[in-house]
């Protein structure tokens, strides 16, 4: 059957003179995703923007709604999060207020912003706790957004955009993200031709390719060709299979399982689709180029000869209290009681023997914030690493959180893991308190640095691995 399609202009012109009121009754409506990992579906979303008058004040209230379903290492992982952020609309459009909840493995965590004097109070409840902090928010602003509608109508390949998004749970809370547009793409939706907007976002090193409409609102997103969002109807949406297996679609998949026996001290690895990543070589890991491929070079960890400095600055990042790292009187009691004296190195390897016998293993018990890791005494790699990283810090030892990949043996296979690191005076230590390790061993694929380096992201899904 042949379709007859229509087409609609690439960019209708712009009000002239709009109002920021204007401009956020333009925005009104609501947009729906599918999301999938690795091309399986495993949840959905929704964006929407309504203006509405509250005690009096009209504002353009943004909802965002996101569930998503997930199986790890056969435990089901469901969450729920669901957020409200209120714009004005005189000035530049400030947030005004916001409210975030997250459900996620029977634990609820939630957020509520109001504005404080020039500042906005940022309330968290979770576990039974409650704790506030106060932060300003000066560029993630209504007027923002149009301005980035304005470029993206305007933009010519190369041209780049700056712009601020929030993260209540991060500090400083607004985080700069930059756009880079590559060009406009003609696609097929609802038997119309529709010119879109062909779009790169970088934040944190991680690299999204978007697909966006003329007012800047999604139609397909991906990020290193293992997740996707997807545009759909809200009915189709929300129609999900069964739970897709995590592990099954991020693995990295090997020729041959490692041999634990002769591959523990040292392993070489022949790796492809890096695309710009590069591995952060340090003294235990390095890559290397020969014969026109890539190779990837690991060893247990081990004592250096020389020293290497930490600058004050570095020590400070790496020793300070944060909203996910709370180094509070509970976390600073116990890491007392566990860790004795000693050296750093004897006191870490104390803390991250308590950790890997008191914490259940387990998928299933995400936690955010070190304090409910402590509550819940359980979690995967993730919450190991975060309530060893704030034990530590709480004693004056600098940590910070690192990942990458393990071998997942005896599968042929490599799994995505999350340890920690301590400075010891002479050097950066491995520490990895899900596998009861001090100097962890070679099979430990270092590919990130605290938990806002997200340039492994890029080739989750394109690696191709092959052990040497």
């Amino acid at each position: 059957m042949q379709v007859d399609l229509q087409t609609v202009p690439s960019a209708s012109p712009l009000p002239e003179n709009e109002t920021l009121a204007q401009y956020a009754r333009r925005l009104e409506g609501t947009h729906s995703y599918g999301l999938y990992f690795g091309g399986k579906k495993a949840g959905w979303s929704t964006m929407s923007f309504k203006v509405e008058k509250r005690k009096g004040v009209e504002m353009l209230v943004q909802r965002d709604e996101f569930h998503i379903q997930l199986v790890m290492a056969g435990s089901k992982n469901s969450m729920v999060d669901t957020s409200e952020h209120c714009y004005a609309l005189t000035g530049e459009g400030p947030i005004l207020a916001a409210h975030e909840r997250t459900e996620e493995d029977g634990g609820v965590t939630e957020i509520s912003v109001v504005p404080v004097g020039h500042e906005l109070e940022i309330t968290t409840r979770a576990g039974g706790r409650t704790t506030r902090r106060r932060a300003r928010v000066e560029r993630d602003t209504l007027a923002q957004t149009r301005n980035f509608e304005r470029w993206l109508r305007s933009a010519k390949p190369g041209d780049k955009f700056q712009e601020f998004l929030v993260d209540w749970t991060d500090d400083p809370v607004e985080q700069e993200a930059q756009f880079s547009f590559e060009g406009r793409e003609e696609i097929v939706w609802g038997g119309v031709r529709t010119e879109m907007n062909k779009v790169k976002l970088t934040q944190d090193g991680g690299t999204m390719e978007t697909l966006l409409q003329n007012d800047g609102t999604p139609w397909k997103a991906s990020v290193g060709g293992l997740i996707e969002m997807r545009a759909e109807d809200l009915e189709t949406a929300k129609k999900l299979d069964k739970p897709v297996d995590m592990l099954d679609v991020t693995a990295v998949k090997v020729q041959r399982p490692i041999q634990t026996d002769e591959d523990l001290e040292h392993l070489t690895l022949e790796v492809e689709g890096l695309g710009d990543f590069k591995l952060p070589n340090n003294h235990r890991q390095r890559s290397y180029q020969k014969d026109g491929k890539t190779y990837w070079e690991f060893r247990r960890d081990f004592r250096v000869k020389e020293k290497e400095p930490l600058t004050a600055s570095e020590r400070a990042e790496y020793l300070k209290s944060t909203p996910a790292l709370q180094t509070d009187e509970v976390i600073t009691a116990l890491a007392r009681k566990v860790a004795g004296k000693g050296t750093p190195v004897q006191q870490a390897d104390r803390l991250q023997d308590w950790i890997y016998k008191n914490l259940q293993k387990t998928y299933s018990r995400n936690a955010s914030t070190a304090r409910d890791v402590l509550k819940n005494k359980a979690g995967d790699c993730t919450e190991h690493a975060r309530l060893f990283t704030a034990m530590a810090r709480s004693l004056g030892i600098p940590a910070r959180e690192v990942g990458g990949l393990v071998s997942a043996a005896p599968q042929p296979m490599f799994a995505w893991h999350a340890w920690t690191e301590i400075y010891d005076g002479h050097q950066w230590v491995s520490v990895d308190p899900m596998w009861n390790e001090v100097y962890v061993d070679a099979t430990h694929l270092k590919m990130s640095t605290g938990d806002d380096d997200f340039g492994w992201v890029n080739v989750a899904g394109s690696m191709r691995v092959q052990v040497r």
